[in-house]
């Protein structure tokens, strides 16, 4: 590889510089990113871009200025970053419950989200909703595996669910939307939104699509490539990119209908004030196994 970008190779905080590739008809120039820090807990950790049009870069400006189409990018999300994204329920409400204390436990394949508040009608309000992530259609995919709610008293598991996805998405429009009892993510929005901060023009991002999710520490990685041209930049040696990509790989269960509901009879009996029949419910309640079972 040869930089065009001075000594380090640096020509801004996201990294970038130039690097020949050799490929079947000689070198290509490809704009490299990264290792970079977006946000908090959320670390652009490569992204490989080449030119748009026959002219070949060869001048730093041409990082910030130039017309580039991203061939494909590491994203890496914390439990730091999840859990400042799970903020944005503090303060809403699950009906009328409102949520006081919002935490997230990644483990291996499992995401919990867990909701605190106040007691919901004098009896202790606790909701723990697992979470599935996998791939469709090029986007991370959101799904609530199953409830454990003592509280809110909420008829249902979707009911507690879809209101905690709708404060979840809201306010994030370019990069999450609910689509059904779905979440659906585009992190491809986050490249863009730190080349613009950080005074790029950004690389035309819209055919990145996400290839593979992994869950890595108590945090995620995810990997995107340009499927509109292949897989990745033909003669590019994909460095540190060994994970594979296909469009249908994912790491965790998808759920395709509802999530379970184990506690939703003892929460039928706390509606209905019985207290032995929620003393008898509870008896029968199977234990959560889940990374945030000691809430």
């Amino acid at each position: 590889m040869a930089s065009a970008t001075g000594r380090d190779g640096q020509a801004s905080g996201l990294g970038l510089r130039l690097e020949l590739a050799q490929g079947p008809g000689g070198p290509r120039v490809r704009l490299h990113a990264g290792p970079a820090d977006l946000a908090p807990g959320l670390r652009l950790a490569v992204l490989v871009a080449e030119p748009v049009g026959e002219d070949r870069p060869r001048s730093t400006a041409a990082l910030r200025e130039g017309s580039w189409r991203a061939l494909e990018a590491r994203l890496e999300v914390s439990a730091e970053a999840l859990e400042g994204a799970a903020r944005a329920l503090c303060g809403g409400t699950i009906g009328t419950w409102p949520i006081g204390q919002v935490m997230v436990d990644a483990a291996g394949e499992s995401v919990v989200l867990t909701l605190t508040g106040p007691r919901d009608d004098g009896w202790p309000a606790l909701a723990q909703i697992e979470l599935g992530v996998a791939v469709e259609d090029g986007e991370v995919a959101v799904r609530a595996r199953r409830v454990w709610a003592t509280g809110p008293l909420a008829p249902s598991a979707a009911a507690v669910w879809l209101a905690a996805a709708r404060g979840l998405a809201r306010g994030r429009e370019g990069a999450v939307r609910l689509d059904g009892a779905t979440l659906r993510v585009r992190p491809e929005w986050l490249v863009r939104r730190a080349f613009r901060a950080d005074g790029a023009v950004p690389p035309r991002t819209r055919g990145l699509q996400v290839a593979r999710v992994r869950g890595e520490g108590r945090g995620l990685r995810i990997v995107l490539a340009d499927v509109t041209h292949g897989t990745g930049p033909e003669g590019h040696a994909r460095e540190g990119m060994s994970e594979q990509t296909g469009p249908k790989g994912h790491v965790f269960e998808d759920m395709s209908d509802g999530p379970e509901d184990p506690l939703a009879e003892l929460r039928a009996a706390l509606r209905a004030g019985d207290r032995a029949a929620a003393l008898t419910a509870l008896s029968y309640a199977p234990a959560p196994t889940h990374p945030g079972r000691a809430g």
